[in-house]
């Protein structure tokens, strides 16, 4: 398992990484937010699309009602899915989502330690805190196989 910890000191800060990440995602990722309520997991989820391309227009919201936002337009599909109203496996079969893991689609899953065994193996996990600052975040990205331990060395260097 690698692990690597950094702070993000700005919202500005939050942005570029969120960028970064998502310039680097490839069909097939998966990326498991945590963090508690207002960690920022949407807003990092926003600039992710973002630097996966999504158009500016498109608006990226929480998907905590309808649980999966499908976005297209980027260079590559996106699917944004909130497992906060998650109780059990059972949930997410209904959710269909070993359809969505096979999808071919970059996933951003918000709440992903609701199941943590639901999460591919390849998957790249990262953790939101609160910062000392106002807008500063704290992240914590770990990875055990495959393109999460890739996008984790890549981040590491930014």
């Amino acid at each position: 398992m690698e692990s690597v910890a950094r702070t993000l000191d700005s919202r500005a800060a939050t942005e570029k990484f969120g960028a970064a990440l998502g310039a680097l995602l490839m069909p097939g990722d998966c990326v498991g937010l945590t963090g508690d309520l207002g960690a920022g997991k949407t807003f990092l989820t926003r600039a992710v699309c973002k630097g996966a391309g999504l158009p500016d227009d498109v608006y990226v919201a929480s998907p905590t009602f309808a649980l999966i936002n499908d976005y297209r337009g980027a260079r590559l599909p996106l699917l944004h899915v909130d497992l906060y109203r998650i109780v059990d496996r059972s949930d997410l079969y209904a959710l269909g989502w070993d359809d969505l893991v096979e999808s071919g689609a970059a996933l951003i899953v918000e709440w992903a330690d609701r199941v943590t065994d639901a999460l591919p193996p390849h998957a790249l996990w990262i953790h939101l805190e609160v910062g000392d600052a106002e807008d500063a975040r704290r992240l914590t990205l770990r990875a055990q196989a495959g393109r999460g331990l890739t996008l984790v060395a890549e981040l590491s260097r930014m």
